[in-house]
């Protein structure tokens, strides 16, 4: 009987692990769009890529590198 219990518990708990994986591995992404959407508003990716650089620190010459370089891709 032990033995049946324990075959049962272990059935159980692979039955309810495999089936909640499913909307975990399902999970739409933030922050990506797809080439569709970029190549029909340039306009927006314009800005989107732009509006990142901002006034970050400009007072701090040593700290522009990050926001100035790599984002504007100098």
């Amino acid at each position: 009987m032990k033995r049946f219990i324990t075959s049962l518990a272990i059935a159980c708990t692979v039955l309810c692990a495999s089936s909640s994986c499913e909307d975990f591995l399902d999970v739409k992404l933030s922050g990506v769009i797809d080439g569709d959407y970029a190549m029909s508003h340039p306009e927006e990716m314009c800005i989107a890529a732009y509006s990142a650089l901002g006034d970050d620190y400009w007072d701090c010459p040593l700290n522009l590198w990050p926001y100035g370089d790599v984002r504007s891709d100098d």
